[in-house]
């Protein structure tokens, strides 16, 4: 399950079986500006994985915004989701975030990328 709106995801699973993985996931977002970086994304990530609690933020600049499940992914396997699991799944909800990161950094097809981010 999963539900968005903007600044906002939620996403959900429950466990099937005792061989399957849960976990119940809010990522809360909003422009935010860090002293090196400059304009980027705040994320905020909190829940449960498995049964343990989370509260993460990750902070990513303009250009690497879009590159936010990646990220929280990462976070989940810390907390205990399988490594061959992600939180893609919901890709319609995932489509509305990255527009909505997009359109609230105000990022365009063809703009600039740091060539430190690239490496």
């Amino acid at each position: 399950m999963a539900t968005f709106e903007p600044g906002h995801l939620h996403i959900e699973r429950h466990a099937l079986n005792k061989d399957d993985y849960s976990y119940n996931l809010h990522i809360d977002y909003e422009v935010s500006q860090d002293p090196k970086e400059g304009t980027g994304m705040l994320f905020k990530m909190h829940g449960s994985v498995e049964g343990k609690d989370l509260n993460e933020e990750f902070f990513l600049p303009k250009d690497q915004a879009f590159d936010f499940a990646r990220y929280a992914t990462r976070i989940a396997h810390k907390y205990g989701m399988p490594t061959d699991a992600g939180i893609g799944s919901m890709h319609k909800e995932y489509d509305q975030m990255f527009e909505d990161v997009r359109a609230q950094l105000d990022v365009k097809p063809g703009d600039p990328v740091k060539p430190e981010h690239l490496a």
